[in-house]
């Protein structure tokens, strides 16, 4: 059973546990998104995704109106996105925000010069050597800009 946090007649929110993609990689695996369709028995639109390792918050239209509420909210940036990650090594400052250029190419994420403008803040939760505990604010949406960033 898939944990509901909010649900109105637009709008459905849900706690995504790690291992289940947010929507089907192919025909023969389901994603979160289809099994809450067919369990439930509506058409979900998708506005946001989640790694299949990443439990998080995810937000699904359920109507017209849901789809532009949720649609204008990503747009204007209304919608926050926060992560945690636990890395090796610690930024040199406790908190701050990191830019790099990336670009998306054949799978891979990577810096380029002429790449887009990629943009995080992040604060230190907890040390415990040789590890740091990151809280992360994703302020654009690069495929794995984090991943990237971090390391």
């Amino acid at each position: 059973m898939i944990p509901i946090l909010f649900e109105n007649e637009d709008i459905l929110v849900v706690n995504k546990p790690s291992g289940i993609a947010t929507h089907a990689p192919n025909a023969t695996k389901q994603g979160i998104a289809e099994h809450i369709q067919e369990e439930r028995g509506i058409k979900l639109g998708i506005h946001q995704r989640l790694d299949e390792g990443t439990s998080g918050v995810l937000a699904f239209s359920k109507s017209k109106r849901g789809a532009e509420l949720l649609s204008k909210a990503f747009e204007l940036r209304d919608v926050r996105k926060y992560y945690y990650a636990i890395v090796c090594g610690r930024p040199e400052s406790p908190r701050g925000e990191w830019q790099h250029r990336l670009s998306h190419k054949n799978g891979i994420t990577q810096e380029d010069p002429n790449g887009k403008i990629a943009k995080c803040r992040y604060r230190v939760v907890a040390e415990f050597a040789p590890y740091t505990l990151l809280e992360l604010e994703l302020l654009t949406g690069i495929t794995h800009q984090l991943r990237v960033q971090c390391a």
